[in-house]
């Protein structure tokens, strides 16, 4: 199964939904939308909901654009229900490093 990446621009920000497995053979289109989220303005979400596999280098990925974007003076917020990549988030303790929503809309409005 490959990832589907589908960008989709919000005011305020970017909202990146991704479906399927982000893993290393796959991560390539979210580093892509990634960095092109950084041209944008606003905070950046990524809607991990229909991720189904989310391997070291999808985290990698998200972790690289959360610093670019900090540095920057900006937000990545990711939306996660329970599952597969809530779980991840968890045992890597990442559930602490990333701000989380239940909805786009939720995460734009974070703080």
């Amino acid at each position: 199964m490959g990832l589907d990446v589908t960008i989709r621009d919000r005011d305020p920000g970017r909202v990146i939904e991704l479906a399927g497995e982000a893993e290393l053979a796959t991560v390539g289109p979210l580093r892509d939308a990634l960095a092109a989220a950084q041209e944008a303005e606003g905070p950046v979400v990524v809607d991990l909901r229909e991720v189904t596999l989310l391997d070291s280098s999808g985290l990698a990925a998200l972790l690289n654009a959360q610093r670019r974007l900090t540095r920057a003076g900006r937000k990545l917020s990711l939306i996660v229900t329970p599952g597969p990549v809530a779980r991840i988030l968890a045992v890597t303790k990442l559930d602490t490093t990333f701000a989380l929503a239940d909805t786009p809309t939720e995460a734009l409005d974070l703080p």
